[in-house]
């Protein structure tokens, strides 16, 4: 089945944010997209985020370790359709934990 991507706002702003610091950053998100579009289900699912996922993406500019990497929130929408929202991209090493902001 083809995917499509759809990019929101936050993740927009996100890239250009982390760009200043990380030239690299869109080359490693296109390559975490091509992965995400081979397994839409990459990634833990965030409990109680409504279905939200948060792979990890590898940092080129940075070679230490997992805890310099990214994570990429997004969340399939497995219907005819099979929409992947791109919600937030974050580095590691600037949040080390994103708890979920609602509680049931």
């Amino acid at each position: 089945m083809k995917y499509s991507i759809k990019f929101g706002r936050t993740f927009k702003q996100s890239i250009k944010k982390l760009k200043k610091r990380y030239p690299s950053v869109k080359k490693d998100v296109e390559i975490g997209i091509e992965v995400l579009l081979d397994n839409p289900r990459l990634g833990v699912l965030i409990p109680g985020g409504s279905g939200v996922r948060k792979p990890r993406l590898r940092n080129s500019d940075v070679k230490r370790g997992k805890s310099c990497s990214y994570r990429m929130l997004y969340y399939f929408e497995d219907q005819e359709a099979g929409c992947i929202f791109l919600l937030l991209l974050y580095a590691k090493s600037d949040i080390s934990r994103i708890n979920n902001p609602v509680n049931p």
